[in-house]
């Protein structure tokens, strides 16, 4: 009866949503409704709701909330087994995995790895620690003993290929599309691009790693350090290496480099950075410089494929 909120039939189930075998949806029909005669919409959305929390909250934590409910007395609450709860494992594992795949960034660039290789990297670091996470939860659920390596390995060998192929599809896509932004008139500086060896990771880079823009030949940045490695090959006895050069000090900080030369008749290199137009030096990069310079006889130590590299000077080399 909609005047006077309440059922015209008794509740078949009897007494046990309540006094009155008449009352609608526990006398609130202004918040909740119950089309069906079953259940207040109301009360299945906070069920649903906290059922999804919970599965989150068990991955994420690999099964500690799981945990603490058991040793509350209070893990019977949750349904287990609910779509909600399942949900949230799923959305908890995928939050993992892009967390554990953000830490992993640094440490492939760290190692020397760019392209498709980091992106490889990362999404395998994704895959492996959301999948620990997913086993940590159903440890602790008694769903199984202990830690399954072989899936562990699955997983990260999946999030591997898959990193790897969302890496070339984005090339793909930047490509057709002229860039990230995918503005009008890309396509032609995409093609020019190509030409060039160029693709989009993390910006615009060259097959070696350097920094570039998508216009081809005319890139200024590109141009002006050529003429520098250009230059400094020019000179007798001197060495070149073209392109990123990453080193670490004592303390593990990472410095890279546009490239490196070895004056002749010296066993130690220069860390060449080369600025053109507005472009300046951070002041992470010029404190590490400083530091470098102000050293003497110490040097910072070549990583990832320049390992080993030993480099005792920096400079900065302006271009117009």
């Amino acid at each position: 009866d909609p005047i006077s909120g309440r059922w015209l039939q008794r509740d078949p189930a009897g007494f046990v949503d309540g006094n009155s075998l008449y009352e609608y949806v526990a006398g609130g029909p202004l918040g909740r409704i119950d089309p069906m005669g079953l259940m207040a919409w109301y009360d299945v959305a906070i069920d649903h709701a906290a059922n999804f929390g919970a599965g989150f909250g068990d991955v994420v934590t690999a099964g500690f909330t799981n945990y603490v409910r058991e040793k509350m007395g209070t893990n019977d609450a949750v349904d287990k087994d609910s779509t909600a709860y399942k949900a949230g494992e799923v959305t908890g594992a995928v939050t993992v995995g892009v967390v554990g795949g953000i830490v992993a960034a640094p440490a492939a660039a760290a190692i020397g790895l760019t392209g498709a290789g980091a992106a490889m990297f990362v999404g395998g670091a994704a895959g492996f620690y959301a999948d620990a996470a997913q086993q940590g939860n159903d440890i602790q659920n008694g769903e199984q003993r202990g830690y399954d390596w072989q899936r562990g390995a699955v997983a990260t060998g999946t999030g591997a290929v898959l990193g790897g192929l969302f890496h070339h599809a984005g090339n793909l896509l930047n490509r057709v599309f002229g860039g990230p932004s995918g503005a009008v008139g890309g396509g032609a500086a995409g093609g020019a691009a190509e030409g060039e060896g160029v693709a989009w990771n993390n910006g615009w880079r060259t097959a070696d790693g350097r920094f570039a823009s998508p216009q081809g030949a005319g890139r200024p940045g590109a141009a002006a350090e050529n003429a520098v490695w250009d230059a400094v090959e020019g000179k007798p006895g001197w060495q070149v290496i073209r392109g990123r050069v990453s080193a670490r000090d004592a303390s593990g900080q990472l410095r890279v480099y546009d490239g490196a030369a070895r004056p002749p008749g010296s066993a130690d290199w220069i860390g060449l950075e080369v600025k053109s137009g507005s472009a300046r030096l951070t002041a992470e990069q010029r404190a590490f410089d400083s530091a470098l310079n102000a050293s003497g006889p110490q040097t910072v130590t070549g990583c990832g494929q320049n390992a080993g590299l030993p480099i005792r000077r920096a400079i900065e080399i302006r271009r117009p």
